[in-house]
């Protein structure tokens, strides 16, 4: 029997029979299993068997991802909220706040989900983290918005280092280890990339215009080593204030970033009715997508997800849910944008608010003319809406803070070499990726750390 290829994810635009579906629905993962053997045996076509390869993939990694019976979510609640209530817990399933699925018949609960309802509901959040926040990011992010707005643009010079390293239980001795790791591309908003150290000699380095940049090492170790590289770079931001300047914009004809990409950019039924509903007659681009992103950063809860590899369709999974993380959100922004013919795109890597947080974040790229690209942020807007900040939310809109390190310039972009087995994150690299000659590496096969080291203002 073949196994599954990174290359069968566009499969997924296709659906699977409606015995393996009713089968994984009820958790009944073992039938669902057996059901897909069955419909390989009978030579379906190649786009089907495709399909349920990936699908037999999913299965196998669902119930890692969703670990939590209901009385193990309502224990975990009751650590940081004592006199937290199954009513509680009821309470956030029908506010559509935590995901869910069945295993077995029975209701579990996503890993995450208690990260998430204490950070997008005020009342746990208050009661599990306090209402200080952290003053010095804060400052420093406000200082940032502050200055692009007042001086017309804002440059930093950021240090940073990103690590990697095999659990030592996954570690054999003489193991022939590969090792992608993220790191800036010059393009857009960032300049000046200088790799200032690696732990290993680095076999290549992709190009500044490779859509995933990466460093990449190849090893045969002796002793479990933590790979590494520390580099710097420029971040430059323009300020526009892009809703004030809808009249100069123009909606022109383009042969870039309007077109599907499967499985995930996909223009469905569905997405279209929502697109006719949000945008109308609209013909100018900055309102097209100003009522696009008004759109997310209102509807959409912000929600930790499961690996988006176990989504069929990110997009449509947004707009049905209206739930979602920052990347999940980019990509209805971006697929809605698309449809309506103003180009868009992917950028990601890791944010800093300030010199304490550091992590993987994702966003969208819109192209009006005469200013060329713009940002969109909708997690970071819809967080401002959350907080009655409308001055923050509309702020990332056409625009975005210094303070991030972009590696990706494009979902779904291969990595420099390519890798033999399924990446880890199919169409992102924000943690990093490894394989041995034998088998690739999961995300918990291995720990990674990104640390800010030095953010510099200037002039």
């Amino acid at each position: 029997m073949t196994t599954y290829e990174e290359k069968y994810i566009e499969s997924l635009k296709s659906e699977i029979p409606d015995d393996v579906l009713r089968y994984r629905m009820a958790g009944m993962f073992k039938e669902a299993v057996e059901a897909i053997d069955r419909w390989i045996m009978r030579n379906v076509s190649r786009e089907m068997n495709e399909r349920l390869l990936i699908e037999k993939e999913h299965i196998g990694l669902l119930q890692d991802e969703f670990p939590f019976t209901e009385k193990e979510a309502l224990d975990l609640a009751k650590q940081d909220i004592p006199e937290f209530t199954a009513e509680d817990l009821k309470a956030l399933d029908d506010a559509g706040v935590c995901e869910w699925i069945y295993i077995d018949g029975k209701k579990h609960y996503f890993d995450r989900f208690w990260e998430t309802a204490t950070h997008v509901v005020k009342e746990l959040s208050d009661l599990v983290h306090g209402t200080e926040g952290d003053p010095e990011s804060q400052k420093l992010l406000t200082e940032a918005l502050s200055a692009m707005k007042q001086n017309g643009s804002a440059k930093y010079r950021t240090t940073a280092e990103v690590t990697y390293r095999l659990h030592d239980d996954v570690f054999t001795p003489g193991m022939e280890l590969k090792v992608w790791l993220p790191i800036p591309a010059e393009q857009f908003q960032t300049s000046d990339v200088q790799i200032l150290e690696t732990s290993h000699e680095v076999k290549e380095i992709a190009g500044n215009d490779a859509p995933a940049r990466t460093v990449f090492f190849h090893e045969k170790l002796e002793k479990n080593e933590t790979f590494s590289v520390k580099y710097s770079f420029v971040t430059e931001n323009k300020y526009v204030d892009a809703r004030n300047s809808a009249d100069q914009a123009v909606l022109g004809t383009y042969d870039f970033d309007v077109d599907e990409l499967q499985p995930h950019v996909r223009f469905s039924p569905y997405l279209r009715a929502l697109s006719s509903e949000i945008v109308g007659d609209e013909k100018n681009p900055i309102r097209i997508a100003e009522k696009i992103f008004d759109y997310v950063t209102s509807r959409v809860k912000y929600s930790y997800m499961r690996d988006y590899f176990l989504l069929d369709d990110i997009p449509q999974y947004c707009a049905r849910n209206l739930r979602g993380d920052c990347g999940v959100q980019a990509l209805l922004f971006i697929t809605l944008c698309r449809m309506n013919g103003v180009p868009a795109r992917w950028q990601s890597g890791m944010c800093s608010a300030g010199q304490r947080d550091f992590g993987a974040h994702d966003w969208a790229m819109f192209y009006v003319e005469p200013f060329g690209w713009l940002f969109a942020d909708p997690s970071y807007g819809g967080s401002a809406y959350r907080d009655g900040d409308e001055e923050r939310r509309w702020f990332y809109f056409g625009n975005l803070d210094p303070f991030r390190v972009t590696a990706n310039h494009e979902f779904q972009a291969p990595l420099t070499p390519a890798k033999k087995y399924r990446r880890y994150d199919p169409y992102d690299n924000q943690a990093g990726e490894a394989e041995t000659p034998d088998f690739g590496i999961s995300g918990g096969d291995r720990d990674i750390e990104r640390r800010i080291l030095s953010i510099e203002k200037l002039d």
